[in-house]
């Protein structure tokens, strides 16, 4: 099974003045969406809808790319922590990648980095392999 780099068509990138979330990579079970900007209660239920989408699709396994994001609030955490285990009940599981200061230190702080699977900054080398 090949992963191609599209977009769903009910999943368009979402832009606004602080921030942007795009589906990267996709196939029938895995999908990768990525972050950039403000990650607020503004982008939240945006957020929410796209990864309730990829889960309703039947993608089980999610990576969320989160390198470009500059700040994010509780409210983008909340969503972030229900895909989690809504993924973990389908049994595939999801994958914050990139994570940088403001991020790490906001799962220490709510000591999610013990519940949430986080994973290493990705460089521009290996995505191309994201998964091969």
């Amino acid at each position: 099974m090949s992963l191609q780099t599209r977009e769903p068509s009910d999943h368009i990138t979402h832009t606004t003045e602080q921030a942007a979330i795009s589906t990267v990579a996709a196939d029938t079970v895995r999908a990768c969406l990525q972050v950039c900007g403000e990650v607020d209660a503004a982008l939240a239920p945006t957020l929410d809808q796209y990864l309730a989408g990829h889960l309703d699709a039947g993608r089980r396994y999610l990576r969320l790319e989160l390198s470009g994001v500059t700040f994010m609030d509780t409210t983008a955490l909340r969503v972030i922590v229900a895909a989690h285990h809504r993924a973990l009940r389908s049994r595939g599981t999801l994958i914050l990648t990139g994570v940088r200061n403001p991020v790490s230190r906001l799962l220490a702080l709510t000591r999610l980095d013990r519940v949430l699977f986080v994973s290493g900054p990705r460089s521009d080398l290996d995505a191309a392999a994201m998964w091969n």
